[in-house]
């Protein structure tokens, strides 16, 4: 399978419009169009590890074509459920800031936003 179709098959099993990834990624929706298409564009590394992220596909999948799932099986399921995808670009940089956290202190930032979601809420 050539990347334009695993960009594609990424993309449309997270239930995404080139519209919504274009706007996450932060290029045009005429780039991510390059990329699902024949032509000699292809997205940067950086790209395809935000691209990897936002579909919930493995990055050498993507980049490669290798990986323990196969075709069918991408195909035929989502990877990640939409919900699962941050809806902003403050939830992607919360989301990130968190992944970089070192676990013990993961707790701590769970608890200072849950504190202030409750303030909110009341």
């Amino acid at each position: 399978m050539k990347l334009t179709s695993r960009i594609r098959l990424a993309r449309h099993n997270a239930r995404l419009s080139q519209q919504e990834l274009s706007e996450r990624i932060g290029v045009t929706r005429g780039a991510v169009a390059n990329w699902e298409s024949d032509s000699e564009i292809t997205p940067t590394v950086e790209h395809m590890i935000q691209l990897a992220l936002l579909t919930g596909v493995n990055f050498e999948w993507l980049a490669t074509g290798r990986d323990a799932r196969n075709d069918d099986q991408m195909a035929s399921q989502p990877i990640v459920a939409p919900e699962e995808f941050a809806r902003d670009s403050d939830e992607r940089c919360l989301l990130q800031l968190f992944r970089e956290a070192p676990k013990q202190q993961r707790s701590l930032i769970l608890d200072v936003v849950e504190v202030h979601a409750r303030k909110r809420r009341a």
